[in-house]
């Protein structure tokens, strides 16, 4: 579970020079009740921490001092939303806390370790990192530069900071400086660029990470175009987990305030198709869990097979006709598992 806006104001949270937990989700015992909760159902919580991306309205935060700069007129490197209207990113759509500041990374061993003295202090088994593991930004101020390959050795250096607190570390997107650090990948990708040049796509990061990190796909209820079969398969074929955002309450709270991009999250609408997804895929991934990827094979157009060091084997076809591999039936729009001889 990664659990998120816990912490300094909510998910646009202030910067992290001090840790203070929100009284309404129960405070430090709450949270600590809740982390308790995760793992006696077999999970770890995740509290989420946004090191690198300031918002705009963080009240303890320099703009003029601690932001990276562009060359030349050395203009702040300041995002948003993108405008529809000329596709620049740097629209708030009316809600100032979605506009966010990069972090120089001067400034970046600060505010880790003003987060780590407050989560040290706290009963919780895992820290989420929003955007540590998948953005490396430069700061190009005319004095005191400082280019993406120290950007990396700062990075790195707050990583082993984290690691050392004994909590389990969790990444988003998971760029490979992080595979060292990370137990678990959020966002991982399952699919190829799309561009018209790529003849075929391959889960050539889960070969590399399968067995040693568990990584989930994007997240699922955002998606408005998904096919769920489409979807089973892929997840079966990449190795990866279901993954989904969930709140308590309706979305339509969150409709005209920054959080408008969190739509269709409530529970209780997608409780059972998000049990049964997970059902569906577990009881084939779940014979390959901590396995590596040894062998990948695309036996035609639409049909794959996966090998693990266990010798489990794993066919996937797409196609809308039952195909037999290695002797075995593959169902249409389906899947099976073999064993191979190794």
């Amino acid at each position: 579970m990664n659990f998120q806006g816990w912490f300094n104001g909510g998910y646009y949270h202030d910067v992290t020079n001090k840790v203070k937990i929100l009284r309404k989700l129960g405070g430090k015992s709450g949270l600590e009740k809740l982390n308790k909760k995760v793992k006696e159902n077999g999970g770890t919580l995740y509290a989420d921490v946004a090191l690198q991306n300031v918002t705009y309205i963080s009240k303890r935060y320099s703009s003029y001092f601690e932001t990276s700069r562009y060359y030349g007129a050395g203009y702040y490197a300041y995002f948003g939303y993108v405008n529809p209207s000329h596709f620049g990113k740097m629209a708030t759509l009316g809600y100032p806390e979605i506009g966010h500041y990069l972090l120089s990374p001067k400034f970046l061993p600060r505010y880790t370790n003003g987060f780590i003295k407050g989560i040290n202090k706290l009963a919780i088994d895992g820290i989420s990192l929003r955007d540590l593991g998948d953005e490396l930004h430069s700061d190009h101020k005319r004095t005191e530069i400082i280019n993406r390959e120290e950007a990396l050795d700062v990075v790195l250096a707050q990583f082993d900071k984290l690691k050392n607190t004994g909590k389990k570390l969790m990444v988003n997107g998971g760029n490979s400086y992080s595979f060292k650090y990370a137990t678990d990948i959020l966002n991982a990708p399952i699919s190829d660029s799309k561009y018209s040049i790529i003849d075929a796509g391959i889960p050539l990061y889960q070969m590399i990470i399968h067995g040693c990190i568990d990584y989930s796909c994007g997240l699922i209820n955002f998606d408005d175009n998904i096919d769920r079969t489409e979807l089973t398969l892929k997840l079966i074929e990449y190795g990866a987990s279901p993954h989904y955002v969930f709140t308590n309450e309706s979305a339509n709270e969150m409709k005209y305030t920054g959080l408008l991009k969190y739509y269709s999250t409530e529970y209780e609408i997608w409780k059972d198709e998000a049990v049964d997804l997970y059902h569906e895929v577990n009881d084939v991934l779940s014979k390959v869990s901590g396995e590596t990827m040894i062998d990948y094979e695309i036996v035609k157009s639409g049909v794959k097979k996966v090998t693990y060091s266990n010798g489990i084997v794993i066919y996937v076809n797409y196609l809308s006709e039952d195909v037999v591999v290695d002797g075995i039936n593959v169902p249409a729009k389906g899947y099976a598992t073999g064993e191979a001889d190794l």
